[in-house]
């Protein structure tokens, strides 16, 4: 942030860079993947839940 200009500076993009970025070599890849599969564990029991629901729901349109 350039305070004088009120504005962004920016300059050209290091390409090798980014894609080693992109391709979870940044400095927080490690990080973020562990808090996605954390999240994604702690949210197993509401998949298995409506999976639960799902079934119940056609298991009793099938009857009725």
């Amino acid at each position: 942030w350039n305070a004088d200009r009120s504005h962004y500076d920016f300059g050209e993009i290091d390409w090798d860079e980014f894609w080693r970025v992109v391709k979870g070599g940044g400095p927080c890849h490690l990080q973020r993947m562990a808090t996605r599969k954390a999240a994604h564990e702690n949210g197993r029991w509401v998949r298995e839940a409506a999976a639960v629901y799902a079934h119940k729901q056609r298991t009793d349109q099938q009857v009725a």
